[in-house]
């Protein structure tokens, strides 16, 4: 079972640059995701280390690197 798994529900033409409006929406997505992520890892009961450890993983590098570059 893995807890990090995002998809893209939607498809885009590849080549167009996004649409802010979908940027901004895709940027909350992820917001949401990590967030519903850490509650769901909070409450996890027998889960292997690993993955316990991989979630960890993502939340703390999701919040620490890829949101603060988002601010601006």
């Amino acid at each position: 079972m893995s807890f990090t798994r995002i998809s893209n529900n939607h498809a885009t033409d590849a080549s167009a640059p996004p649409a802010p409006m979908e940027m901004l929406f895709g940027c909350h997505a992820r917001i949401r995701h990590f967030m519903q992520l850490s509650r769901t890892l909070a409450d996890a009961k027998f889960v292997p280390h690993k993955t316990v450890e991989e979630a960890a993983g993502a939340i703390f590098r999701y919040f620490s690197h890829a949101l603060p570059l988002h601010e601006a």
